[in-house]
Protein backbone atom coordinates (compact mmCIF):
# COMPACT_ATOMS: atom_id res chain seq x y z
CA UNK A 1 0.00 0.00 0.00
CA UNK A 2 3.09 2.88 1.26
CA UNK A 3 4.91 1.47 -1.41
CA UNK A 4 3.88 2.84 -4.77
CA UNK A 5 4.89 5.25 -6.75
CA UNK A 6 1.84 7.91 -5.85
CA UNK A 7 0.22 7.61 -2.57
CA UNK A 8 -3.47 8.44 -2.97
CA UNK A 9 -5.26 10.67 -0.53
CA UNK A 10 -7.25 7.22 0.62
CA UNK A 11 -3.15 6.00 1.29
CA UNK A 12 -3.18 9.54 3.60
CA UNK A 13 -5.74 8.98 5.52
CA UNK A 14 -5.17 5.48 6.66
CA UNK A 15 -1.69 6.78 7.37
CA UNK A 16 -3.01 9.43 9.58
CA UNK A 17 -5.65 7.14 11.18
CA UNK A 18 -2.87 4.10 11.82
CA UNK A 19 -0.11 7.57 12.73
CA UNK A 20 -2.96 8.43 16.21
CA UNK A 21 -3.12 4.66 17.10
CA UNK A 22 -0.94 4.43 20.67
CA UNK A 23 1.74 2.06 20.63
CA UNK A 24 0.90 1.00 17.10
CA UNK A 25 2.45 4.50 15.32
CA UNK A 26 5.70 3.71 17.19
CA UNK A 27 5.53 -0.44 15.28
CA UNK A 28 4.24 1.56 11.63
CA UNK A 29 6.92 4.25 11.74
CA UNK A 30 9.48 1.73 12.35
CA UNK A 31 8.18 -0.90 9.65
CA UNK A 32 7.89 1.79 7.07
CA UNK A 33 11.40 3.83 7.58
CA UNK A 34 13.30 0.09 7.81
CA UNK A 35 11.37 -1.42 4.70
CA UNK A 36 13.74 -0.50 1.52
CA UNK A 37 10.23 -0.49 -0.62
CA UNK A 38 8.57 2.15 0.87
CA UNK A 39 7.01 5.61 -0.61
CA UNK A 40 10.23 8.17 -0.71
CA UNK A 41 7.55 10.75 0.38
CA UNK A 42 6.68 9.05 3.25
CA UNK A 43 9.55 7.82 4.07
CA UNK A 44 11.11 11.61 4.37
CA UNK A 45 8.18 12.30 6.09
CA UNK A 46 8.34 9.84 8.94
CA UNK A 47 12.08 11.14 9.17
CA UNK A 48 11.01 14.66 9.84
CA UNK A 49 8.58 13.05 12.23
CA UNK A 50 11.36 11.67 14.19
CA UNK A 51 13.72 14.40 13.74
CA UNK A 52 11.31 16.75 15.17
CA UNK A 53 10.37 14.35 18.03
CA UNK A 54 13.87 13.92 19.41
CA UNK A 55 14.18 18.02 18.86
CA UNK A 56 10.70 18.19 21.40
CA UNK A 57 12.38 15.22 23.70
CA UNK A 58 16.14 16.76 24.16
CA UNK A 59 14.71 20.42 24.36
CA UNK A 60 12.30 19.07 27.58
CA UNK A 61 15.08 17.20 28.88
CA UNK A 62 17.49 20.34 29.12
CA UNK A 63 14.64 22.65 30.49
CA UNK A 64 13.81 19.81 33.48
CA UNK A 65 17.39 19.80 33.79
CA UNK A 66 17.20 23.63 34.55
CA UNK A 67 14.44 23.56 36.67
CA UNK A 68 15.96 20.40 38.19
CA UNK A 69 19.12 22.79 38.50
CA UNK A 70 17.32 25.17 40.51
CA UNK A 71 16.70 23.20 43.75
Amino acid sequence: MFQSEHISITDWLLFFVLMAIPGLNVIILVILLLNPKTNKSIKNFLLALVIIAGLIFFGYLAVLGIIVSQF
